[in-house]
């Protein structure tokens, strides 16, 4: 099988397409262009083709005009197309960076009309989430593969202190989700006067972090994003981790993917009751979910901010989970299996 894929330059890049091509190794041929897609124009009718062959064409988030073209020249040519998606593009909130990037009236050329388009037309739909395949996969062609992290992870050094709490994120894509912890995450640091709180990712806006915590600024830290390969060294210092998600229609479209690296590095953390999450609790019982209540992630923070033994247990038990069940070594042939079920799903529309 020979496929050529477009992989974002973030990390959903490299857990959606790079990471997985990487486990694969040898079992496929796979060429990864990251952004750039390998096309030519027809300069008499301006409609843009793929160049060279391949058995599967995957694009992950296609936003562009000229992309529907492209699907539909690959397809006639018996190229399967997989379209990969990791957000709900048609829900995002207006202080999300996303809304800017692809509102149709902000950026006529690329934008969530084009994608839908590009998903009707896939010969498969891959996304992350159940709330994506009921947005997205509604023809019927859409297969859900979650994300998984690298075994790597699971052997990383804990560089804890014994006294950090912290958030990976930003809230220039999660605008509203800390706020959605009414305080609770403040009231649990003045609990424990001798904690800190750490923020790796949050650097373009470090006051957003404290205010919308309601944290006290000389007790909180906030970092730029790390590159990949750096980000997991700089989360692994903390003791306790945070993720919180608005309760909103695209938020119950995000993944466990936070969850899930805190669990590999060994950090129990308390998330919020939406529908990954609970099922990382119900399925694999790592992480604790709460409503958006106060009171109630100040408990489950004061609780295990104040037992070091429970954390160390708690992030023990979790990575052994992980190492089982939610490494990508261990699931990149869903992958594999999805870009196999593309091919049949084009020739059967052919045949």
């Amino acid at each position: 099988m020979r496929v050529l894929a477009i992989a974002a330059d973030d990390s959903s890049g490299h857990y959606r397409i790079r990471l997985p091509v990487e486990v694969l190794g040898d079992d496929v041929q796979v060429e990864v262009y990251v952004k750039d897609i390998p096309i030519v124009r027809n300069r008499r009718t301006g409609r843009a083709s793929l160049i060279g062959d391949c058995d599967v064409f995957v694009l992950q988030r296609p936003m562009s005009h000229v992309i529907p073209d492209i699907i539909t020249d690959a397809q006639a040519r018996g190229i399967a197309v997989v379209v990969e998606v990791d957000d709900d593009f048609h829900t995002v909130q207006g202080g999300n960076m996303a809304f800017m990037q692809h509102h149709p009236r902000i950026n006529p050329q690329n934008n969530f009309h084009h994608f839908a388009e590009c998903v009707r037309r896939a010969d498969l739909v891959t996304c992350s989430t159940a709330a994506l395949a009921k947005r997205y996969g509604s023809h019927g062609r859409v297969v859900i593969l979650r994300n998984y992290v690298s075994a790597e992870w699971t052997t990383i050094k804990r560089r804890g202190d014994g006294h950090t709490l912290g958030w990976a994120g930003t809230t220039l894509n999660h605008p509203s989700d800390l706020p959605s912890t009414r305080g609770g995450v403040a009231r649990a640091m003045d609990d424990h006067p001798d904690w800190r709180f750490v923020c790796v990712g949050g650097g373009h806006r470090p006051d957003d972090v404290w205010r919308q915590l309601e944290l006290d600024p000389s007790r909180c830290e906030v970092t730029e994003w790390r590159p990949l390969g750096l980000h997991e060294l700089v989360v692994s210092q903390f003791d306790v981790g945070i993720a919180p998600l608005h309760d909103i229609v695209f938020n119950h479209a995000k993944s466990w993917l936070k969850g899930l690296e805190y669990a590999a590095l060994g950090i129990p953390f308390v998330a919020a009751d939406l529908p990954e999450y609970r099922l990382l609790e119900e399925r694999f019982a790592i992480g604790v979910t709460v409503p958006a209540k106060g009171r109630v992630w100040r408990r489950h923070l004061h609780h295990l901010m104040s037992y070091a033994d429970e954390r160390e247990y708690l992030g023990d038990r979790y990575r052994a989970t992980v190492r089982e069940h939610l490494t990508m070594e261990d699931n990149a042939w869903r992958w594999a299996e999805a870009w196999s079920e593309a091919i049949s799903k084009r020739s059967r529309r052919t045949g």
